[in-house]
């Protein structure tokens, strides 16, 4: 990836910063993104659900429906914990280059 951005450089322009953005403030700002709020409030929703369903007297009957229900309907769930887990990929594929501008 830093050969590739090398051979983006113009002739004539120099580097001022090469480098890569702070570890733990993009993994922070990953992790704690808008998403984090409404994926707690629809996780907790669901998993209150889950248990109702769970707790009545048809449980085996509500299992066969409830459980791909919910799996699917807990989608921004899973997403939100996706781009938390895969931020670390992200990061390591990070790679900065700062020149001056041109005019």
């Amino acid at each position: 990836m830093d050969n590739e951005l090398t051979l983006l450089i113009g002739k004539g322009e120099k580097i001022l910063y090469a480098g890569k953005p702070d570890k733990r403030c993009f993994i922070f700002e990953c992790i704690f993104n808008p998403l984090l709020p409404f994926a707690i409030v629809w996780g907790l929703f669901d998993m209150f659900f889950i248990g109702a369903a769970f707790s009545s007297d048809q449980a085996d009957k509500a299992a066969v429906f409830i459980i791909p229900f919910m799996m699917l309907h807990m989608m921004p769930v899973w997403i939100y914990l996706g781009g938390a887990l895969l931020s670390f990929r992200r990061y390591r594929n990070t790679a900065l280059r700062d020149t001056p501008r041109i005019t």
